[in-house]
């Protein structure tokens, strides 16, 4: 049995396309920007809850699979009948990105630096800047979006492949550059070395992009097998706990979180199995659950939250800065840091209910723009 999803892009990419939205996959991204947000805010939370976070974090291992997928299983029709078309719509997604990032340092990233400049060191006002607009400097949380605009300007290579049915070199491909970015990480640096270097995490996006492509052709995503799932859960969450905890217990020959085989910084290979295990799980789970929580208020708004992701993240950045300033520059308390993350998920869900109640047609130019950058 196999889960469908109806789409309209056989042959169009553009304004007069209309994708179906799928829910699951909605609710796929409100999960992990969800998760992305309170990661963020673990050192506020408190430490049991801190801790669970990080142990069960699958942020940008989440982003970048279900970017992944979608990019294959939605652009790959249009690229096989008008490659020339799907390219001028992926670059033109990396502008609008660019765009985002660049209101994104001018509102948050910037104003934190002159407020808390003291932190900064010797770099100037004008470096900083320039870095900044340049994606030269790695800033907490300003290093996210360059990473999604680099793989955006690649994508129309990575379907060239898998439209030619070259799958295979789509796959050592990736295999290849997550190894030359370990053994010459010096070839991939720009500026600043990355928090997420896209040499090693373009790994979980080009695996998306296949099982996208994969899905296409299927028509399907999903394979619904309750006996086998149900097997494979349980192996999927041994394989998790031995593999990251299992020397804590006395497991001989287990790689434990301390150990160089499972780090995210820099992502190893073993961190990557941690992590598709982790996604792999939460799939799994989530979509056998689907029938029973699928309309559930709950759901609903994770759901509210995934349908624009890209304005929550954007949302996020400014709270986020927001409580670094007062927190470093005011020395704020820990009941300020909480009622303004409170406030972060209150303003993220009132512009986004209010953003799906207004009407379509002819909306004022301010809030067209918004619509067009953020949608």
């Amino acid at each position: 049995m196999t889960r469908n999803i109806q789409t309209g892009v056989a042959g169009e990419v553009g304004s007069s396309a209309r994708t179906t939205r799928d829910p699951y996959i909605d609710f796929l991204r409100g999960v992990v920007i969800i998760d992305m947000i309170l990661i963020h805010y673990s050192p506020y939370l408190a430490s049991p809850l801190a801790k669970v976070l990080n142990v069960s974090d699958i942020a940008m291992e989440g982003f970048l699979l279900v970017s992944g997928f979608m990019t294959g299983r939605h652009y790959l029709p249009g690229f096989v009948q008008r490659p020339e078309r799907v390219t001028t719509a992926l670059l033109t997604r990396a502008i609008k990105l660019t765009v985002v990032q660049y209101l994104l340092i001018f509102a948050a990233s910037y104003p934190q630096f002159l407020l808390l400049r003291s932190e900064a060191h010797d770099v100037s006002p004008g470096t900083f800047l320039l870095d900044s607009l340049l994606f030269r400097n790695q800033v907490g949380l300003m290093h996210i979006l360059p990473l999604f605009i680099a793989l955006s300007i690649v994508s129309p290579i990575l379907l060239f492949l898998v439209a030619r049915n070259w799958d295979w070199l789509l796959i050592a491909g990736s295999v290849m550059i997550f190894w030359l970015g370990h053994t010459k990480p010096s070839w991939f640096i720009y500026g600043s070395p990355a928090i997420f270097p896209i040499a090693l995490w373009q790994v979980y996006f080009l695996l998306g992009i296949w099982l996208g492509a994969r899905a296409q052709r299927c028509s399907a995503y999903m394979i619904e097998n309750t006996t086998r799932v149900f097997l494979v859960i349980p192996v999927l969450l041994a394989a998790v706990l031995v593999l990251k905890y299992g020397d804590h217990i006395g497991l001989p020959g287990t790689l434990g979180s301390h150990l160089p085989y499972v780090t995210r910084f820099p992502l190893t290979s073993g961190a990557v199995l941690v992590g598709l295990a982790l996604t792999a799980l939460v799939v799994i789970c989530t979509s056998l659950a689907w029938p029973a929580i699928g309309r559930s208020w709950l759901v609903d708004e994770v759901k509210l939250f995934g349908r624009s992701s890209l304005l929550v993240f954007a949302i996020h950045v400014g709270f986020a800065k927001l409580i670094e300033v007062v927190m470093l520059g005011f020395g704020g308390g820990t009941l300020l840091a909480l009622t303004l993350i409170c406030a972060n998920f209150a303003a993220c869900h009132a512009l986004l209910a209010w953003s799906e109640r207004t009407p379509s047609p002819d909306p004022q130019w301010a809030f067209k723009s918004l619509r067009y950058i953020f949608g």
